[in-house]
């Protein structure tokens, strides 16, 4: 028998204006891992995004749990869409996530690592599942 850890909820990042979660890694996804998706600008002339990180089950940011945030700044005015940006969730075998967001055009980057993600208990997990009824 072998013994997996796994993301107790799925990590993901907020998906403006709508104000819906993009989830890049699953809950019960075994640790260590590694997920890119890849997102473009989402109104003209943009010249940052806002990367915020969420935690749990729900389907709109107000259901699920802040966890950090992060700017990258520098991207080059041009129409919605164009610009494109590589968004990396990385979770190493201590459970540290490491989140970061590159421009594809210049390779300009930015990140945050966020140690705490793992810090819900068991009865939170049920509760949050509970709600959104999985």
């Amino acid at each position: 028998m072998t013994l997996l850890d796994v993301t107790p909820l799925s990590l993901g990042i907020e998906v403006r204006p709508a104000g819906g979660i993009s989830v890049m890694i699953p809950r019960n996804t075994p640790i260590p891992t590694r997920k890119e998706h890849i997102y473009r600008t989402s109104s003209n002339n943009q010249v940052r995004v806002s990367i915020s990180v969420y935690q749990g089950e729900g389907a709109k940011v107000k259901d699920n749990i802040f966890l950090d945030e992060f700017f990258l700044h520098g991207i080059p005015p041009a129409p919605k869409g164009k610009e494109k940006m590589n968004v990396c969730f990385s979770i190493d075998a201590n459970g540290i996530l490491d989140v970061s967001d590159e421009l594809v055009s210049s390779g300009n980057k930015r990140g945050i690592v966020i140690a705490g993600s793992g810090n819900i208990s068991k009865d939170d997990v049920r509760k949050m599942l509970e709600k959104v009824k999985l």
